[in-house]
């Protein structure tokens, strides 16, 4: 099946970051084509429904402390924020046993907690040098991409809950790699996101927040998604890109 569509920019995939891109095109005057596999958009932003009326989120729901861009947009789209399900023990799976506890650490990790403030002190501090719009441009950048975050850290925290805390922390935002985090783009992360806050602030930095908690996280997109959005299946997809001049 052949069909022609006409536009000045052509974003692949209707997650998030392909939406918000859209929407800034937009805003410039660009007449906008929106490429998605699913038959939905939103990426990784999903969310379960079940019969009761109760929904799970799948992905990419949170909304942490400082995060104000995001914070602004909801707010501009219309989608209500609520305080996170945070309060309850944490549950510690160690060599095969599960162990319930108020704390972060365990007694026998010693002072593991000092050891990973200590760590993402001084990652925050190497991140300071990672411009956010081009990481690859760090003074120390090729050094950095040539180590896994792994590595860093097994060389600068000895606890290795402090270790998995850490890594936990910082790559729980890239959801499925497919390869080891390079240390670059742990860093890239900590300048730009916020992974580090529970070890670095000195106040209460406020608690977690999802979105619209009627519908769940899915709903987030559905404002952003006022684009020209044609679903497509990358295995069977042939592509016939012709550019035209201001001619026509």
């Amino acid at each position: 099946m052949t069909a022609q569509h006409s536009c000045d920019m052509v974003v692949v995939g209707g997650g998030l970051s392909g939406l918000y891109a859209a929407r800034l095109l937009t805003a410039a005057g660009a007449n906008v084509l929106v490429l998605e596999a699913q038959n939905r958009v939103g990426g990784r932003t999903l969310t379960g429904h079940f019969d009761d009326g109760t929904f799970v989120d799948d992905g990419g729901q949170w909304v942490s402390p400082g995060q104000d861009c995001i914070v602004a947009l909801a707010e501009e789209l219309g989608v209500r924020l609520f305080p996170s399900w945070s309060e309850g023990a944490t549950v510690h799976w160690r060599a095969g046993r599960r162990i319930v506890s108020n704390d972060l650490f365990l007694p026998e990790d010693g002072d593991a907690m000092g050891a990973t403030r200590q760590a993402a002190a001084a990652l925050a501090t190497m991140a300071e040098s990672v411009p956010p719009e081009a990481p690859w441009t760090a003074p120390r950048a090729a050094e950095w991409d040539a180590v896994t975050l792994h590595d860093w850290l097994r060389t600068h925290v000895e606890p290795m809950a402090g270790r998995r805390t850490l890594a936990t922390a910082i790559e729980g935002v890239f959801a499925r790699n497919s390869a080891p985090t390079s240390l670059l783009a742990a860093l890239f992360w900590i300048r730009y996101g916020d992974p580090l806050t529970p070890f670095l602030a000195t106040d209460e930095p406020g608690p977690e927040r999802r979105d619209f908690k009627e519908m769940g996280c899915c709903q987030s997109p559905v404002p952003l998604a006022q684009f020209r959005t044609i679903q497509i299946y990358p295995k069977d997809l042939s592509l016939d890109w012709r550019h035209c001049g201001p001619q026509g």
